[in-house]
């Protein structure tokens, strides 16, 4: 959906919050290999390594996205790992649990223009909106679940798209 939505733009800008892997259940690895970069953003640091040889364009950042701190879930599958414990506790083995300090977008995105940001943060989604510095509004913006559904709408955007649990919203200001 992405593709068609940006085929005629061969560069742009993402942000990516909950990366996860550079390639496997990406929603911004086909964009990237069209010539596209961003930030990309996991708290876990252990694939830090792989974006930096499979996608050298990118940024990548370790950071966990909200205000305050919170408890980040490890699990023995990283795919899984979550700072939601109520949305990993019934998945794979927990490995260990650690308390991070969470950043705000606004402390991290410096950019003139956001083409897309996508959040896969497992039920923290508008936790990580609300981080967000609205001066600089992204074009498309891809969030699981309805949680943050009145919330964009109450920021003026319009839902596009739905696939799965993921929720396509286009500004429409």
């Amino acid at each position: 959906i992405l593709n068609t939505i940006f085929r005629k733009q061969k560069v742009g800008f993402y942000v990516d919050v909950g990366a996860y892997h550079p390639t496997h259940y990406s929603n911004t690895y086909a964009l990237y290999a069209k010539g596209w970069h961003g930030l990309v953003i996991d708290p876990n640091a252990t694939f830090k390594p792989l974006f930096s040889i499979l996608r050298p364009r990118d940024t990548f950042i370790a950071a966990a996205i909200g205000e305050g701190t919170a408890r980040y879930y490890e699990y023995s599958n990283p795919l899984y790992n979550s700072l939601n414990h109520d949305v990993a506790s019934d998945r794979i083995r927990l490995e260990r649990t650690t308390k991070m300090q969470l950043t705000g977008l606004r402390d991290l995105v410096n950019a003139p223009s956001i083409d897309l940001l996508s959040i896969d943060a497992e039920g923290h989604d508008l936790s990580v909106l609300r981080t967000l510095d609205w001066a600089v509004r992204p074009t498309i913006i891809v969030s699981d679940g309805d949680e943050s559904s009145a919330y964009l709408k109450e920021k003026g955007y319009s839902l596009i798209a739905s696939t799965g649990p993921s929720r396509i919203w286009r500004d429409g200001t």
